[in-house]
C-alpha cells in the first residue's frame, strides 16, 4: 500500500500522537450497551505465505487459506474487488470457505472502473453491475468500501453526493476520501459528514504516517459503530 508510505527516516520525526476526541464521539460510544453492537476484526488478505506455520497449518494448501483466515477473524476487506468485479464463481467458492462462521463478513472495495475512471454518475451501470454481483455473498456481504483517488475533491461533492443518493439503501456503504482539502477545509468536511450520517453511509478512517489527515474522520456520524456489517459501520 503506497498511501501514506513515507522514507524509511522519517517516522522517528512523525508525531503520531492521537487528536482529542470529539464531542460527536459519545454519539458512537453509547452505543456499547447497545445489544447489537457488534466490532468484527479483518485484515486486507487471506494468503499470505509467513502465515503458514504461524496463523495457519505448515501443511495448508492455498486454495484453502481462507478457510484458516475465517477460523480466526469475522471479517476481511476484498482488495481484489477493486481491480476487477468477482466473478459468480469466485463468489461461491469464497462462501463455501467461511461457511464454518456464520458471522463472517466480506467488505469488498468497488472496482475501480467505477471510482477512478471518469464520472461516478458516468459509471453507474458499471456500479449497479458490481454491486448486484456482490448481493451474491448474501448474508456475508458486508460493508461495500467507496474509495475515490486522491484527486478526487471537494470541487467534486455534488457528483460524489449525486451518485451516493442513487445507491440502495437496504446495503451498508463506506466512503472514503483521501483528497486532503477534505480535511483541511471545515465546512467541506461538515457537508460530507452531515450527508454521508443523512443517508446513513460510513466513512473510512486511514491512520497511516504520511497521510494522519483522515484519523478518526469518522467522529462525525452517529450511525458509524461497527466495523463492518449490515447496518452502518466505522472503520
Amino acid at each position: 500500500m503506497e498511501f501514506g508510505r513515507v522514507q524509511k527516516h522519517l517516522p522517528d520525526s512523525i508525531d503520531f500522537t492521537l487528536p482529542a476526541d470529539s464531542e460527536e464521539n459519545k454519539k458512537i460510544l453509547k452505543t456499547k450497551n447497545n445489544p447489537s453492537f457488534k466490532i468484527h476484526i479483518g485484515l486486507p488478505r487471506w494468503n499470505n505465505p509467513d502465515w503458514k506455520g504461524r496463523l495457519y497449518p505448515a501443511s495448508a494448501k492455498d486454495a484453502v487459506l481462507l478457510s484458516y483466515y475465517a477460523a480466526n477473524f469475522d471479517c476481511i476487506e476484498l482488495n481484489a474487488t477493486w481491480y476487477k468485479t468477482p466473478s459468480l464463481q469466485s463468489i461461491h467458492s469464497w462462501k463455501n470457505l467461511v461457511k464454518q462462521n456464520e458471522d463472517f463478513l466480506f467488505c469488498p472495495k468497488m472496482a475501480k472502473d467505477v471510482t477512478h475512471a471518469g464520472s461516478l454518475i458516468a459509471n453507474k451501470r458499471l456500479s449497479d453491475h458490481f454491486i448486484e454481483t456482490v448481493r451474491n455473498l448474501d448474508y456475508h456481504l458486508g460493508a461495500i468500501f467507496i474509495q475515490l483517488n486522491e484527486s478526487f475533491s471537494p470541487e467534486r461533492k455534488n457528483e460524489l453526493f449525486s451518485y451516493l443518493k442513487t445507491l440502495p439503501d437496504d446495503l451498508s456503504f463506506f466512503v472514503e476520501v483521501r483528497h486532503p482539502q477534505w480535511f483541511a477545509d471545515e465546512r467541506a468536511k461538515h457537508e460530507l459528514f452531515s450527508f454521508l450520517e443523512d443517508r446513513h453511509i460510513g466513512v473510512v478512517i486511514t491512520d497511516t504516517a504520511g497521510r494522519r489527515c483522515g484519523t478518526h474522520a469518522a467522529d462525525h456520524s452517529e450511525n458509524l459503530h461497527t466495523i463492518c456489517g449490515q447496518q452502518p459501520a466505522s472503520v
